[in-house]
């Protein structure tokens, strides 16, 4: 399998896709070049700048990926443009012949903004409106450690990007999807 991994500093802060396959290879999912994964990040970029700003969609189209997976931040855009790009993305995504997968991120710690159920609902409606597309549930796993390991430290100093735990946490999200 071909993973690429599209999104913003959530996804590269710890390296959320090098986890996703130290957990799969563990798991026996990974071995022997069975897992090759790619990833297209940029800092601060919702889905509308990645599209804009980035090679993805040309990484997309030429790279043979079986599964794209798109990371949105939804506290740093909004709903209705989550879904517009999303839409674009899984459009290049199904013409490639690939699977579109959402991951659902976290809201920041300070909770401005976008609550876990706001981010939950809006990438359900999303998937939901694309069709057969799987979302990863990091921000409800995130919502559930926190309320029941209250000593586990989910967030770095700024509130917003995960510690090693919380990236840990999104990737097995990601492998258990």
């Amino acid at each position: 399998r071909r993973l690429l991994f599209i999104g913003d500093s959530f996804t590269y802060f710890n390296d959320l896709d090098a986890q996703v396959y130290s957990l799969a290879t563990a798991a026996g999912c990974a071995g022997r070049g069975r897992l090759v994964l790619g990833r297209e990040v940029l800092g601060g970029a919702p889905l509308k700048t990645l599209w804009k700003k980035t090679d993805a969609r040309k990484r997309i189209s030429s790279g043979g990926y079986d599964t794209v997976v798109l990371q949105e931040d939804l506290l740093e855009t909004d709903v209705a443009t989550f879904r517009e790009y999303a839409s674009r993305f899984h459009a290049v995504i199904r013409e490639a012949g690939a699977v579109t997968v959402l991951l659902m991120t976290w809201p920041y710690e300070s909770q401005e903004g976008l609550t876990t159920q706001a981010i939950a609902d809006a990438h359900r409606e999303v998937a939901r409106q694309l069709g057969d597309v799987a979302v990863i549930p990091a921000g409800l796993a995130w919502h559930r450690a926190a309320q029941e390991r209250t000593d586990l430290k989910l967030y770095v100093e700024d509130g917003e990007h995960p510690t090693h735990a919380g990236t840990y946490l999104a990737a097995a999200t990601a492998v258990a999807t």
